[in-house]
């Protein structure tokens, strides 16, 4: 049964971003966890930051490990709804290697991966603490997890400076944090998490201007969309809020979860939004975005403080089996390897976008 997508007029934003409301199209069908002590392969198993499905049951997952924990991997699952019951069952890992050796500490910040043909397509945050600078990246490695190739993008634009001050690029931790594949197979979409520093000030949260990646595959040419993510913070919060994940449901529209963290008093607040592309929203040739950049319109599809399971730290997005003869989307959360922290995994009925 074929999933229909709804229709909507985009309408171009300034500063202020419109949203539209509209009745979720999804279902609640599973809620699950995986305890904070599980491990596979004698590895901690958690961090998960990105996740593809292989097949109707079987998926591989990113583990956001900079090499500190154990090295650089990705873990297949199994992914089961029977019995009105969401199953969740680490299989096997697999070790990123570069020039055939795992990566060393802290020169990769695995984030979002993507199946392009037989391969994986991963990102990479970069890291940036202390004198260390590995810049972000999006590479392609096989199916035992050795480096192929690269994928170009704006590396002037998203990489900062390799010496001296930062005063452009992605900010530490806020870089790639995701990456989604339309369903053609033919475009490539990420996003940076958060403002590069050109497009904001340091305080970036009253002008959080972000830049929605396009790549086209075949023809290696990008195009970048402006979005601007929700102020959620007053004067006695503080915190961190960006995109932990997209999905492409088309060429032209993309879901992603917004997530900001409010450290004052502890507490996450997530949405799922879905976006249009325009054109009037364009900022491919903009060097440094402002107040007044026009920014793609935002459709709110779902907000998790509507549920009764609390969300974690969620930051995937990846379509799930099918079910009642409708697509379905699993959600799930990075529990940063703390036993604070949970591995959330919620699995929702697509009855429409």
């Amino acid at each position: 049964m074929k999933i229909f997508f709804a229709l909507f007029l985009i309408l171009v934003a300034s500063c202020k971003p419109e949203v539209q409301t509209q009745t979720s199209g999804l279902k609640l069908l599973g809620y699950t966890t995986l305890p904070f002590d599980s491990k596979l392969d004698e590895l901690p198993l958690g961090g998960f930051s990105g996740m593809i499905s292989l097949d109707t049951k079987t998926y591989m997952a990113i583990i956001d490990d900079r090499s500190e924990l154990g090295p650089a991997r990705m873990v297949k699952l199994n992914i089961d709804f029977e019995n009105n019951e969401l199953k969740v069952k680490p299989v096997s890992t697999v070790i990123l290697k570069e020039n055939n050796q795992p990566y060393k500490l802290n020169t990769i910040d695995p984030e979002a991966i993507v199946l392009l043909g037989n391969d994986y397509a991963i990102t990479s945050e970069g890291s940036y603490r202390g004198d260390l600078r590995s810049p972000p990246f999006i590479n392609v490695y096989n199916q035992n997890g050795v480096f192929q190739r690269s994928i170009e993008f704006n590396r002037d634009r998203y990489i900062p400076e390799s010496t001296g001050e930062m005063t452009k690029g992605i900010r530490p931790n806020l870089g790639f944090e995701s990456l989604s594949l339309s369903p053609s197979g033919q475009y490539l979409f990420t996003v940076n998490e958060a403002a590069l520093r050109q497009d904001s000030s340091e305080d970036y949260y009253d002008q959080n201007l972000v830049r929605l990646s396009k790549i086209d595959l075949k023809t290696n040419k990008t195009e970048e969309f402006a979005i601007k993510l929700d102020n959620i913070f007053n004067d006695k919060d503080n915190g961190q809020n960006g995109i932990s994940d997209i999905l492409a449901i088309s060429n032209e529209e993309v879901l992603f979860l917004e997530r900001a963290w409010i450290s004052s008093i502890k507490k996450q607040v997530v949405k799922i939004f879905k976006v249009k592309l325009d054109s009037k929203a364009l900022v491919t040739n903009i060097e440094k975005l402002t107040a007044e950049t026009a920014t793609l319109e935002k459709t709110l599809v779902l907000d998790f403080s509507e549920l009764d399971q609390k969300p974690d730290n969620l930051e995937i997005l990846c379509f799930g089996p099918m079910i009642n003869e409708n697509q379905t989307l699993i959600v799930a959360s990075d529990n940063n390897f703390s036993k604070h922290q949970k591995n959330q995994f919620y699995l929702f009925e697509i009855l429409s976008l």
